[in-house]
């Protein structure tokens, strides 16, 4: 007689569905950068102690899901669901960057200097803020929740919840599972000259699309339709250390694709003849 085995699963615990459980665990990864390891967070001193990895898992993405039209901040899973990211729902002024935003303090994105963001800019003869608490700023930290944060710790959370170029990829190491956006810099900066052998140049490219959802789709609208290139170009952080790098000469990841392809055929086609000869 067949036997059914019926599998509970664990209930979220209603203590950890309040407003007060929710600001708990913000704070919590906050203190830590704004990144936790999943192990960490489900360890003392954690708001989330104890907790399963599949009751973890259902309490994100319910905490998510409550999130979407109301709140300001999200959970996300990363380096390979290794580690849980705060992502502040919000992103850098196009306009505050190009020059000037009508809205002024009453806007709702970031009138941040980008450049200061990226670790390019000092602030000496800068017209534009490095202070997220200042008076264009205050409010929008305040409605995130990282007011009482210093400047210091907010930097680093608006960063994780930013897209940021590879530093990996353009080193041509090997990372598919990364979260970050494989574009050449020169590309970019647009002094990139190269026809063919470069790395991708593909906006839309699955990877670049999959690691732009991660941050951009919790920011109200839907990429890509309504997020047009210049707003991706704002908000795309560009490390230092890759500023003003030349365009690598390895070939961009579709084309690489379809050389492997052309490779293996080939590798088999040799293997065919190598077995006709043997058997002749």
């Amino acid at each position: 007689m067949a036997c059914n085995i019926s599998h509970r699963i664990e209930p979220i615990p209603e203590a950890l569905k309040t407003c007060k459980a929710i600001m708990k665990v913000f704070n919590f990864i906050c203190g830590k950068g704004g990144e936790v390891e999943v192990s960490e967070l489900t360890s003392p001193p954690s708001p989330l102690q104890g907790l399963s990895s599949i009751c973890l898992d259902m309490w994100l993405k319910w905490r998510n899901k409550e999130a979407e039209n109301n709140e300001n901040f999200v959970f996300v899973y990363w380096n390979g669901n290794r580690s849980v990211r705060v992502i502040l729902k919000t992103y850098l002024c196009v306009s505050y960057e190009q020059g000037f935003c009508k809205s002024g303090n009453s806007c709702t994105r970031w009138h941040i200097c980008k450049g200061f963001l990226e670790g390019s800019c000092t602030g000496t003869h800068c017209d534009k803020s490095h202070d997220f608490l200042d008076k264009d700023n205050r409010h929008k930290a305040e409605c995130l929740k990282v007011d009482r944060l210093p400047n210091v710790v907010i930097k680093k959370l608006v960063l994780k919840s930013l897209p940021s170029l590879c530093e990996s990829y353009i080193r041509g190491e090997i990372c598919h599972d990364c979260l970050s956006v494989h574009l050449c810099p020169a590309f970019l900066a647009g002094e990139c000259v190269s026809q063919h052998l470069h790395k991708s140049k593909n906006w839309y490219f699955a990877h670049n699309i999959k690691s732009f959802k991660n941050t951009f789709v919790y920011n109200t609208f839907q990429f890509p339709s309504k997020l047009t290139i210049n707003q991706i170009k704002c908000n795309l952080i560009v490390p230092l250390e890759l500023q003003g790098k030349k365009c690598p000469g390895e070939m961009s990841e579709e084309a690489s694709a379809t050389t492997d392809t052309e490779s293996i055929k080939s590798k088999k086609s040799g293997d065919l003849t190598s077995s006709k000869v043997n058997q002749q």
